[in-house]
């Protein structure tokens, strides 16, 4: 499911592979951004014996509640899909929610829990998107988002969770996690950590008896990303965020995974090969 677009610089999502390289597939514009897709996973569990059905989302987009400013410099870009646009697709609304995994809370990641009150307003208060939700984070990530590193200042915006900070009100819907291995949030749908981009990023991996699915994040942006030295700026401990990513693929190639590319504008998702010198390639494309 599409939560909108925006832009980012290329060098910056690209980090040492020179533009040379990188723009032939990554069009920049003239402020050297490129395109980036916001995706996110609607997983509807129907009923059972064991437990209620559910509306689980994971991830929810940069939101609508910043100012033009911002949305300038990011190239927010809501105007053909949103969260709201894509359950209303799915003939639900957020208040239809009933559970939310966030792999971080970096703002292209986590803006959308809030909401003004007032859309027209930009001084009204924020809300909660989903105010039946319960948000499933690490701990690890929400204590590094409240007291980030200079490096990730500007990508932990608190406007866009401090509603949860009240352990009164919201944030009784806010479920922390010290996840250290893999652990099973519901039926088939587990979460595992990366620490590579930043602490405590949340990867969902999902599967059944035929096929399993896995959503890296940012630890795999864009199928560009594939290659394990093809790592961002933004990564805080780049020689982690390789080693992560070789596990991650090679574990996809075994299993024939099918691997999520949250950002990636040209392709939602596919499985992983090696080709004939042993190196990740994107394989098959699956329509999600």
């Amino acid at each position: 499911m599409l939560y909108g677009s925006l832009k980012l610089d290329g060098g910056a999502m690209f980090g040492a592979v020179p533009k040379a390289i990188w723009a032939k597939t990554n069009l920049a514009d003239d402020l050297n951004r490129i395109d980036l897709k916001m995706r996110g996973l609607l997983i509807r569990k129907p009923a059972d014996s064991s437990e209620p059905g559910r509306n689980i989302l994971v991830d929810c987009g940069v939101g609508s509640h910043w100012n033009s400013h911002f949305k300038e410099i990011f190239g927010v870009d809501l105007a053909q899909t949103s969260v709201t646009s894509g359950l209303m697709r799915q003939g639900l609304e957020p208040e239809d929610i009933t559970d939310v995994i966030l792999t971080h809370l970096h703002f292209d990641h986590a803006g959308g829990l809030s909401r003004l009150s007032e859309p027209n307003n930009p001084e009204s208060k924020r809300v909660a998107m989903f105010p039946n939700a319960r948000v499933y984070l690490q701990r690890r990530n929400w204590e590094n988002a409240h007291e980030p590193n200079e490096k990730e200042r500007a990508s932990y915006r608190r406007e866009s969770f401090e509603i949860y900070d009240d352990s009164s009100g919201l944030g009784k819907n806010l479920k922390l996690l010290d996840t250290s291995k893999e652990e099973v949030l519901f039926h088939g749908l587990s979460v595992e950590i990366s620490n590579g981009h930043t602490l405590g990023l949340q990867i969902i991996r999902i599967q059944d008896e035929n096929r399993s699915l896995v959503y890296p994040a940012d630890l795999i942006p864009t199928i560009s990303h594939i290659r394990p030295t093809y790592i961002a700026a933004y990564d805080c401990q780049p020689l982690l965020a390789i080693a992560e990513k070789k596990k991650l693929l090679s574990r996809a190639v075994e299993e024939n995974t099918i691997v999520v590319y949250e950002h990636c504008p040209k392709v939602s998702a596919g499985t992983i090969v090696r080709d004939v010198k042993g190196n990740f390639q994107h394989g098959k494309e699956e329509l999600l």
